[in-house]
């Protein structure tokens, strides 16, 4: 692979032997010379760019219960939703919250402060209530996650466990698999 530092250093004394001299005389041929040289050697520079990998982690988990959202040979990139409560709509990867849903605003929040740039994330149910809905059905926790690597093959998971308030021994070590769960490559 070739250098780019003798390239820039030619770049740097062509633009000071016609742009920066105390008496500017660069005729136009010599202008345009510059602006081919130019073309030429920025165009040669090779500029690599890292290929990535990504997984769609799909999670619903029924409240009392926390989930270990995990994104293995990478991280989570984005949240593309997150909600809690009764009556959300549609189907993994195109979830919304309809007018009459019963739900927490302030989960999406929580879940983006929680699972961000990170590649192992807990999510507790028990943190978040729909204190002003009427008892109105199942109450579940949906996120969408996009989970990227830069450097090779990135997969996604969750598990769900019996929620008490706080990490089960082991930080998760005694989970037990979801029920409801979409990973796409």
């Amino acid at each position: 692979s070739e250098s780019i530092t003798p390239k820039l250093s030619i770049l740097t004394l062509l633009f000071r032997n016609f742009f920066l001299k105390s008496e500017f005389s660069a005729t136009m041929c010599d202008l345009r010379n510059f602006v081919l040289l130019w073309a030429f050697i920025t165009s040669s520079i090779a500029y690599t760019v890292a290929s990535e990998s990504r997984s769609v982690l799909c999670a619903e988990v029924s409240a009392g219960h926390m989930a270990r959202l995990a994104c293995e040979g990478g991280t989570f990139r984005s949240i593309d939703f997150a909600a809690y409560g009764s009556g959300l709509g549609g189907e993994c990867g195109m979830w919304y919250i309809p007018g009459s849903a019963c739900y927490d605003p302030t989960v999406y929040a929580k879940v983006l402060q929680e699972c961000l740039n990170k590649d192992v994330c807990f999510v507790d149910t028990h943190h978040f209530s729909t204190p002003n809905c009427e008892d109105s059905g199942e109450k579940l926790l949906r996120v969408q996650a996009q989970c990227v690597s830069f450097s090779g093959s990135v997969s996604s998971h969750v598990n769900t466990f019996p929620s008490h308030g706080h990490m089960p021994p082991g930080g998760g070590d005694d989970k037990i698999p979801a029920s409801r769960l979409h990973s796409e490559l």
